[in-house]
Parts: structure tokens; C-alpha cells; sequence
């Protein structure tokens, strides 16, 4: 089998010189893995490790029932889901501007982080 054929034994893993190897998948935390690479508690550690759901980028850093909160679950519904990439680049563009002057336009004005009352 020629050398540029041949796929990794385990996607995502990065060894270090030192022997520490750790999975480095987008998305998920980085995770130290068992030594030494290859052996039975590396594996069992390795495919416990990728069945972690990927982290959801901003949402640690939303507050609930907020604006940015909205924008993030109408991100995540089927109806954005289902839009062509140029549409969906335009929307975010139009919401993240929405959020940006929300978030600047002083106290009488429905602000980015204020909390809405409706939202459930």
C-alpha cells in the first residue's frame, strides 16, 4: 500500500515528542488521552472521547432570554438550516448588525444583553 494512501488508525489524535497525545477534534475540548497510544485504555478512552457531542460555539456566552440567545436558536432552527449558504450569510449579517446597534444604542433602547420577558 503506498504511503499516500494509507489513512490515520485514529483521526484527531495528535502525539507530541514528549508522549502525551491528546484528541484534538473541532469542535470538542481538547482531551488527554491514556498512554501508551494504541493500548486497550487508549482506545476505550479514545471512542468514549468522540462520542461527546461538539460543543456549541457562543452559547456559553449567551444570556438566557436574550437577544443573543433568539439569534442562536433561530440559528439553530431547520428554517435557517434550510437556507442556501449565500441567503444565510446575508441573514447573519443583517442580525448581527440588529445585535450591534441594540447593544449601543443607549438605555431607552432594547439592549443585546437586557433580558426579554416573552422569550421562554
Amino acid at each position: 500500500m503506498n504511503k499516500c494512501q494509507r489513512r490515520k488508525r485514529y483521526p484527531y489524535v495528535k502525539k507530541y515528542s514528549d508522549g502525551r497525545v491528546y484528541l484534538r477534534k473541532p469542535g470538542l475540548p481538547l482531551i488527554s488521552l491514556p498512554r501508551p497510544y494504541g493500548s486497550h485504555e487508549f482506545e476505550v478512552a479514545y471512542y468514549a472521547a468522540l462520542e461527546n457531542k461538539p460543543i456549541e460555539i457562543g452559547i456559553s456566552r449567551t444570556l438566557p432570554k436574550s437577544i443573543n440567545a433568539l439569534i442562536a436558536i433561530y440559528y439553530a432552527s431547520p428554517e435557517f438550516k434550510g437556507l442556501k449558504p449565500s441567503t444565510a450569510r446575508v441573514y447573519r449579517n443583517i442580525l448581527w448588525g440588529a445585535a450591534r446597534l441594540s447593544e449601543t444604542s443607549g438605555c431607552g433602547k432594547l439592549n443585546r444583553n437586557r433580558r426579554l420577558r416573552d422569550v421562554d
